[in-house]
């Protein structure tokens, strides 16, 4: 870690020597566009990273379900870094030729969770009687979302999806569900287990799903080629800190588990 912190701070000296000088007498911007579900350990790594490396720079963060991050970062959107929450999402970038060539990071994994309002009575409640409670409602993204695609899924593969599917309440992204559950509007809703965590006075987990009823919920990053040449670096540098055993520790505390781990088994 301490070769890796040099090395930055010797890029960005050599940064500033190669810039034009009025823009080397500014700091350096990251834009990064980022999955919803990422906001909070997001703005904690790259604190983190600023502060250990005594890098000169801002990062500024565009937070929204990633199908729409992919369609702006498709219009030319100016993001330097995106942090996906679907794989599939992550090859459409690249298959477009959009990202940094081998700039791909595997950062974190997460885990599919049923909530309700902290206030609902969930004793003995599972997917049956919501599905035969006429009133209920469950909060979810359409499939084009990943938060939706894994939640609509597991669904098919339990065999409920025909019975819960008139009770959607479309959203866009999995922090808006939390939000409609935690506020009340919606009993119940999908998110990831990260998301619950950070509203553990107003929500509450009433079902864990395993992992192994729906595709890896996998948070993949990028550097984008739109990008001039030095902050393209500066991009990778920092998915390099996310992925490395410091920016993991930052992952950890917040709920999200290694890349590609397996959380529980049926």
């Amino acid at each position: 870690m301490v070769f890796k912190n040099l090395f930055s701070l010797i890029f960005i000296n050599c940064v500033f020597i190669i810039l034009p000088g009025h823009l080397a007498a500014s700091t350096l911007e990251l834009q990064v566009g980022a999955a919803a579900s990422l906001q909070d350990v997001l703005q904690d790594a790259g604190k983190a990273w600023l502060k250990n490396t005594g890098i000169k720079a801002k990062i500024n963060y565009n937070f929204a379900g990633t199908s729409t991050l992919v369609r702006q970062v498709k219009w030319g959107a100016p993001l330097d870094i995106f942090i996906g929450a679907s794989k599939k999402n992550t090859d459409e970038i690249i298959k477009s030729q959009l990202s940094v060539k081998e700039s791909l990071r595997d950062l974190a994994s997460n885990h599919l969770v049923l909530i309700s309002s902290i206030s609902e009575d969930t004793k003995n409640l599972d997917l049956n009687n919501i599905a035969k409670h006429q009133a209920s409602k469950i909060a979810t993204c359409d499939e084009a979302v990943p938060i939706g695609f894994y939640t609509h899924s597991y669904l098919r593969k339990v065999g409920l999806y025909k019975r819960l599917q008139p009770k959607f309440v479309y959203t866009d992204n999995a922090r808006s569900i939390l939000s409609m559950v935690a506020n009340k509007t919606v009993p119940y809703g999908f998110v990831y287990l990260t998301d619950a965590l950070t509203e553990t006075n107003k929500v509450k987990v009433v079902q864990e799903v395993s992992p192994l009823d729906h595709a890896p919920i996998k948070y993949l990053g990028l550097a984008l080629a739109r990008s001039k040449a030095p902050i393209q670096k500066l991009a990778v540098i920092f998915l390099d800190f996310l992925a490395s055993p410091e920016g993991q520790k930052i992952f950890s505390k917040h709920g999200f588990k290694k890349a590609g781990s397996q959380i529980a088994t049926r």
